[in-house]
């Protein structure tokens, strides 16, 4: 039988780091996290079917908004199958398959929730949840959500300010020569944030928003006007991902197809050039061996050959500057690591977790991507043992 220990292990995040005294908003946001992962790694039909027990993890409005789905809490069916009498023995079958069906998704999504209980509680000091355990039953009757709300709202609270920041930061505009995924994140980033902060998005808005970035970028008029014209019954945060992740593949295979087809141009004149020239000078030694008589003209005419070829030359330079210049511009096709042309090597940007950055927009203590123990506060003249990488 599966155990309580055996879900745990098959966590993406099977130990969480514990944070020792009292905990403030970045530690919870940071536990809370890992909890989401393991929550969605277990396999369930419940909620739509694609996110796993997220629901254990996120309030009911949230993973509505997120995933365009209703996340239901299974029912206990109780000990044993309720039979009714004069049932055949087929009909009996049924009902007994249907119970054990239903007490296996039930002790699933138990089993599961008792597994991230125990990591939250493990995760800090007792002391800072002992106000909502029971004296005898301790955290059973106590769900994950009223826990995670509990310590949010005692410990974790976030200024006007700050929640004031999170708006900006989620409003700020989409670079389309990185990954759309970096777009999804810093719109979902802003809506845990917001959420736990209490004031929580609407999916109106989250559209609203995450369209605006994408249309100011001038690149998606086609899907942008494509979005537009679909049903408003369609129109869901996972919906508008799966759009625009194609858009934004279209897109990509545009600019390489542009690429190829301008170094394709460039290269036959080139050649046509180099041929001209080629032909040019052929010309005058077959001129100057079939008539010496016309030395002289040949001589001039030599003259004006060259400097036909220097001219051709120096058109030659100008087109593989404007080689270099496509090149420069047309977005490149990474696997999601960006351009790095540009990047500064003495940038004073720093991150704990990857090391030197080359834009104050990711820092240590702006971080999205943290690996334990990261450090917020370190810098480029103190690591605090931090990566060294670039």
């Amino acid at each position: 039988m599966v155990s309580t220990e055996s879900i745990k292990n098959g966590f993406p995040y099977p130990t969480i780091a514990r944070f020792p005294g009292r905990p403030d908003f970045d530690a919870i946001s940071a536990v809370h996290t890992k909890l989401k992962a393991n929550a969605a790694s277990v396999h369930s039909n419940l909620g739509g079917g694609t996110h796993g027990l997220l629901g254990l993890a996120l309030k009911p409005g949230n993973y509505t908004v997120l995933t365009g789905h209703v996340f239901e809490v299974p029912i206990n069916p109780g000990p044993t199958a309720n039979l009714q009498p004069g049932l055949t023995g087929s009909q009996i079958s049924e009902q007994v398959r249907e119970y054990e069906a239903c007490l296996e998704i039930w002790r699933s999504y138990n089993m599961t929730e008792q597994a991230l209980k125990q990591q939250l509680i493990t995760a800090f000091d007792d002391i800072y949840l002992t106000s909502i355990s029971n004296r005898h039953t301790g955290f059973s009757s106590i769900t994950l959500l009223r826990m995670l709300q509990h310590i949010y709202d005692t410990y974790g609270d976030l200024t006007p300010t700050e929640l004031e920041d999170n708006d900006t930061r989620m409003r700020a505009p989409y670079d389309p020569t990185e990954p759309i995924e970096t777009l999804y994140n810093q719109l979902e980033q802003a809506v845990d944030i917001a959420e736990a902060g209490s004031l929580p998005y609407t999916q109106a808005q989250i559209l609203t928003r995450a369209y605006n970035l994408i249309l100011q970028t001038g690149l998606f008029d086609d899907a942008c006007s494509a979005w537009i014209d679909k049903a408003a019954s369609i129109k869901t945060w996972t919906n508008f991902k799966v759009h625009f992740a194609r858009a934004h593949k279209k897109l990509r295979q545009q600019q390489a197809t542009a690429n190829r087809a301008g170094m394709h141009s460039a290269n036959a004149v080139l050649s046509s050039i180099q041929h001209d020239a080629t032909n040019a000078i052929q010309e005058l030694t077959n001129a100057t061996l079939a008539d010496r008589n016309h030395i002289t003209e040949l001589v001039n005419a030599n003259y004006t050959v060259q400097a036909d070829i220097k001219l051709l030359n120096e058109n030659m330079k100008l087109l593989q500057a404007q080689i270099a210049t496509i090149l420069a511009t047309t977005i490149p096709t990474t696997n999601g690591g960006g351009s790095r042309r540009n990047r500064d090597p003495n940038s004073p940007w720093y991150c704990w977790t990857h090391g030197r950055t080359y834009s104050d927009k990711h820092t240590s203590a702006t971080c999205r991507n943290r690996k334990e123990g990261h450090q917020a506060t370190s810098t480029l003249q103190n690591k605090m043992g931090g990566s060294s990488k670039n």
